[in-house]
């Protein structure tokens, strides 16, 4: 899989929570991913803590196959992100369970992210395979 970078252009607290929060459903679906905060930079050592060595150190993870969500500054600086697919998303656009659905489904259709373990309820997946069965597929 294609390593992304998820910016979302906030650089406030609340950011953080998001990136947590969209952290944990992508890792639910199988995804290798790394969440790094506002301070991240600064914690692990990085003499660059701007929002350039932010952006370089995302892309050195994303290099790798790993999703990566940060937050940072509403533009994301020009960093030579070979091989490696940036979305900028809008701290308004995760306040909403649905909204943020939205974007992950978009994620998910450009083959950046792993789709859901279970897109049907295993009590609807039960339903469908004795169908199938019964008109002779299975």
């Amino acid at each position: 899989m294609k390593g992304v970078v998820i910016w979302i252009a906030s650089e406030s607290e609340q950011a953080d929570g998001m990136a947590d929060s969209l952290g944990r459903e992508l890792l639910s679906r199988g995804g290798r991913v790394e969440v790094l905060h506002r301070d991240a930079l600064e914690k692990m050592g990085v003499e660059d803590t701007s929002a350039n060595g932010k952006a370089a150190a995302c892309g050195m993870l994303a290099r790798h196959g790993v999703i990566v969500i940060t937050s940072g500054c509403s533009e994301m600086p020009e960093v030579s992100l070979d091989e490696v697919e940036v979305r900028k998303v809008s701290e308004d656009m995760l306040q909403s369970k649905e909204m943020m659905n939205v974007f992950v489904r978009e994620l998910e259709l450009a083959g950046l992210v792993p789709p859901p373990e279970h897109d049907v309820h295993p009590e609807e997946e039960e339903e469908i395979r004795k169908k199938l069965s019964d008109l002779g597929y299975l």
